[in-house]
């Protein structure tokens, strides 16, 4: 099935590592969508923005995710095109 294999494919392309540092900070979620990842989190967390950035061991900044949220019922929704280097996620305020 071509599904199953576009699936594996990403599971080995991408990662999704969880930290919760504090836990009254928002739940970031995550979804994939055809060729595209949706990003979504709780309307509730007011002044939260998404960031990226593609190492964890570098010293480089957090950059904010230029696509503008949208919501739909509770939830911020953020689509991101599954190309390009690997990057990691975060929510912050």
């Amino acid at each position: 099935n071509d599904d199953d294999e576009d699936c594996q494919n990403l599971i080995f392309r991408r990662a999704l590592i969880a930290s919760v540092v504090n836990p009254t900070t928002p739940f970031l979620r995550i979804a994939q969508a055809g060729t595209n990842v949706i990003f979504y989190w709780s309307t509730n967390a007011v002044g939260y923005s998404l960031q990226s950035k593609t190492s964890l061991t570098s010293a480089s900044a957090w950059s904010a995710v230029t696509n503008v949220p949208i919501i739909v019922g509770d939830q911020f929704y953020v689509t991101n095109a599954i190309v390009g280097p690997i990057k990691f996620y975060r929510l912050s305020n």
